[in-house]
């Protein structure tokens, strides 16, 4: 999958492999995705990411569930968008 990460400190377009859903977790197939001023300042490096997250930047999407969890119980189901 495509995604956007810091390199140098800009964002660069990369290909990484698509995760594994974790328990409590689900993956978004993305339709639209946006880069902010936090998006841009981490890849200066000058704004960390918070502890836990991935190094992936871009804090809103849109799209559509393609995985669910085992342990996701707020109703979310695959095919959600």
């Amino acid at each position: 999958m495509k995604v956007v990460k810091a390199k140098d400190g800009k964002c660069c377009l990369t290909q990484v492999p698509v995760p594994e859903v974790g328990p409590r977790e689900v993956l978004i197939k993305v339709y639209a995705t946006a880069l902010n001023r936090a998006d841009t300042l981490q890849a200066a490096g000058k704004y960390p990411p918070p502890p836990g997250t991935t190094d992936v930047l871009g804090l809103e999407a849109s799209g559509e569930i393609v995985d669910v969890g085992p342990q996701c119980v707020n109703g979310l189901k695959e095919g959600d968008k």
